[in-house]
């Protein structure tokens, strides 16, 4: 039996889809991955979880909208067992009639459209109506598409060579203090968090040894981040790195700040302390980092989450965290107290007026995030995780305990909140769009906002209304 998997386009991706391809090495016969950039293709060469990985032809677009046509003849088995589509994009759809496969996994093309997975098509229905909603993550929308569903393996299998560096690549930092890494870029520059605020986020750490990361082509980063430094100078390693090297790098550090996600799924896969910035397009309930424990500072704006493809002439985005929070939620990974002994200001001047941490954790399902420290409800939150419960009860049928781990944690009493009856209208807008089966639909409504009269009640604050409003 063949299995061919069309990976996506980001070497973050490629990461974030490892559980999956470890439960498909489980099938019999070869696994063979096609990619379509050259550093997701030597990637997928080091996690040896392919038997096969293909490059396919590249062009100035880049991925597989550049393809154009056909694979090349012999490059790829036209008639697989299995293929495994992991991008809805058109041009994905379109690369998938190349084929004839018994059986595909993933997005594919219908007769009114593209036809999603059930997770998939629910979140789908969640980006529609309202994103910020959104909880599923893409590990796990990539994991329950594996035989095992639910159980599927939840290890980002990560290739981590072990020993010592490589002798190419420039010693980490020795003294004392924690071996803190900032990976300074993004390849958005929407997501990209100033290098202002990385420098005011490492002036506060206090004593560390600091490591500077990023391609060959952010640099000019880590130029400004020493203009910007006046303590002991740091570890410059951006551009000087292999894919091999970064990976043992990141293996050693007490903690990783960055905005970029694919490095930041990395470093959750070596067992690192993860700090991740969202800001932008980037959300941390669809793409934070995969393992409990990692911490992300979510920034709000009100034109935020933009489209990843939107040329918005803000620099920086206004939906970027300020530095403070940021330093806080990096004291705390660390073990240590905020400057004053407290999180620093929130509404700082070089950032939004508000952000929110979150902590990962886990359920039935796979990942959640719950507020990292008490914050105040706010409708959006309670909507969020309300829909997680229900989600999680649709997906995940068998053996599911309601309310899931952590249920209420660090929710504090909030101000001006609607009474649960008034979010309905917007609970049934995603069922309807992300359901097909009206049974289905109305008991996912109900278990919604069975969700939200036991969080306000977990927080002290019930708003009443009528548990089922179909």
């Amino acid at each position: 039996m063949t299995t061919l998997v069309i990976q996506p386009m980001k070497l973050g991706d490629l990461v974030q889809s490892t559980p999956l391809l470890s439960e498909l090495r489980k099938e019999p016969g070869p696994l063979v991955l096609a990619a379509a950039r050259p550093e997701v293709a030597e990637a997928a060469r080091l996690s040896g979880l392919a038997d096969e990985v293909v490059l396919l032809r590249d062009g100035p677009g880049g991925g597989l909208a550049a393809l154009g046509g056909p694979p090349s003849p012999g490059s790829l088995p036209e008639r697989p067992d299995i293929l495994v589509n992991l991008s809805s994009s058109p041009a994905a759809l379109a690369f998938l009639g190349h084929f004839r496969p018994r059986a595909i996994l993933g997005p594919r093309s219908g007769p009114n459209g593209p036809e999603l997975p059930r997770a998939q098509r629910l979140a789908a229905a969640v980006m529609a109506v309202c994103r910020p909603l959104g909880r599923l993550n893409l590990v796990d929308l990539w994991r329950l598409l594996s035989p095992a569903g639910a159980r599927a393996s939840r290890i980002l299998a990560w290739p981590l060579p072990g020993g010592a560096l490589d002798r190419s690549s420039p010693p980490l930092p020795e003294g004392p203090g924690p071996l803190v890494g900032l990976h300074l870029g993004s390849g958005n520059h929407l997501r990209r968090w100033p290098v202002e605020r990385f420098a005011a986020l490492a002036q506060g750490l206090g004593p560390a040894r600091l490591v500077l990361l990023g391609s060959h082509g952010e640099r000019s980063l880590a130029r400004r981040f020493l203009d910007l430094w006046a303590g002991p100078r740091p570890t410059d390693l951006s551009g000087r790195t292999s894919l091999r090297q970064l990976g043992q790098v990141l293996a050693r550090l007490d903690l990783l700040v960055s905005a970029d996600t694919g490095v930041m799924h990395m470093a959750a896969s070596a067992g690192a302390k993860v700090l991740a910035v969202f800001g932008g397009p980037a959300l941390a309930g669809e793409t934070g980092p995969y393992a409990p424990g990692s911490v992300m500072v979510q920034g709000h704006c009100p034109c935020a989450p933009c489209a990843e493809s939107r040329q918005c002439p803000a620099r920086p985005c206004p939906a970027l965290p300020a530095a403070g929070p940021v330093l806080a939620e990096a004291m705390a990974l660390l073990g240590r107290e905020a400057p004053g002994g407290q999180a620093a200001d929130r509404a700082a001047p070089d950032g939004p007026a508000g952000c929110q941490a979150y902590a990962a954790g886990t359920d039935e399902l796979g990942q959640t995030i719950l507020p990292a420290r008490p914050a105040p409800l706010t409708d959006r939150e309670r909507l969020a995780m309300a829909l997680r419960e229900a989600s999680a009860g649709y997906l995940s049928p068998h053996g599911r305990s309601f309310p899931g781990p952590g249920w209420g944690r660090n929710c504090l009493p909030g101000p001006g909140l609607s009474p649960a009856s008034a979010l309905a209208p917007t609970i049934r807008a995603i069922a309807a769009r992300g359901i097909e089966d009206r049974a289905q639909a109305s008991a996912f409504l109900d278990q919604a906002m069975a969700a939200l009269e036991l969080l306000d009640l977990a927080v002290g604050q019930s708003r009443g209304g009528p548990r089922k409003t179909a």
